[in-house]
């Protein structure tokens, strides 16, 4: 176990030297606030939506739906880094429990709200604070505070918090969501654009060892589900899989590459292999809401001669090193 934490190590402090952070294109619109019960007439209920992209996007079409089925039609501009607020005039949203879907003008799915509750008739309000966690307090209508409360780029990048069921091979695994997209369900997922070997091969074998070797440390899994299609042919989510390293995020697809157990394929989807980074900031989630991680993967400040000797160690035949484990 020593030995694979230092050749991952000297991956992830290879790959930090090669690059520095960033994350590409922005989001999309999320559902950021909801007043379900304001003080007076429920007439006056109201959606806050925010647009995570840098773009201006057309609302034409788009629909807030509720779990009962009643819907409000959108319409109009919301601007980059900006939000809206829409209201129905009349009351829609059920106090007691309130499930809010957004989509656009092809029925797409964008966005889902938790559970929603307000029973007391006044002016505090539900508010998203990032992508899986909301928070009750008094109303921020009209004013972007997720913009203030978190990494915006983070909103497009996590759908969903999960944890691991079972590994079925190198690029798949079953898992259940605890949050964000899908919570409480239980779904398979596909490692977006790469491939490892079949499982019927000793390659295949090793390839799921060593992805066990990895998530069997941790105890929550974190999804960036693909925004293009969500599901591959066979139904499983594609997606590209993080775990948290302190501060960080690591990137599991790109782990499972760089250590020789998948192969690249970049499939059409909203993902881009060349510009994966082995590690992200992760500067997200309220650390008082959202339970720690083991430090599994800890990278020391060594000297040259130590350097020097984990990369030598990242030469070592993983095939030797796994087969330990397979034992």
């Amino acid at each position: 176990m020593v030995i694979i934490n230092l050749i991952i190590a000297a991956m992830l402090v290879m790959s930090v030297a090669q690059s520095t952070n960033s994350y590409g294109e922005a989001g999309t619109v999320i559902i950021s606030e909801v007043e379900l019960n304001p003080e007076g007439s429920d007439i006056h209920e109201w959606v806050e939506l925010y647009n995570n992209s840098d773009d201006d996007i057309s609302l034409d079409g788009w629909r807030l739906v509720t779990e009962d089925g009643d819907s409000l039609t959108l319409q109009g501009i919301i601007h980059a880094k900006d939000v809206i607020v829409v209201e129905k005039k009349r009351q829609w949203l059920d106090n007691k429990e309130t499930i809010l879907t957004l989509y656009d003008s092809n029925g797409i799915e964008l966005d889902k709200s938790i559970v929603l509750v307000d029973n007391i008739d006044d002016s505090k309000t539900w508010q998203r604070i990032s992508l899986l966690e909301w928070k009750f307090d008094n109303a921020t209508k009209n004013i972007a505070q997720l913009a203030i409360e978190s990494n915006n780029e983070y909103i497009n990048k996590i759908d969903s918090l999960v944890e691991l069921s079972s590994i079925i091979d190198g690029d798949t695994i079953r898992v259940k969501s605890i949050g964000g997209l899908f919570k409480g369900e239980e779904f398979t997922v596909r490692f977006a654009d790469i491939n490892a070997p079949e499982i019927d091969t000793n390659e295949g074998i090793k390839s799921k060892a060593f992805l066990n070797t990895i998530l069997e440390q941790v105890d929550y899994i974190y999804l960036d589900i693909d925004d293009k299609y969500t599901y591959d042919k066979y139904e499983r989510i594609v997606a590209v899989i993080y775990i948290k390293d302190g501060a960080e995020l690591i990137n599991i697809n790109k782990l499972l590459l760089d250590g020789g157990y998948a192969s690249v394929i970049d499939y059409d989807n909203e993902f881009n292999p060349s510009s994966w980074k082995i590690r992200e900031e992760y500067e997200r989630f309220d650390t008082h809401t959202i339970p720690e991680f083991p430090l599994f993967l800890p990278l020391i400040v060594v000297s040259a001669g130590i350097l020097l000797r984990i990369k030598r160690l990242s030469r070592i035949n993983f095939s030797s090193v796994i087969s330990l484990k397979i034992r």
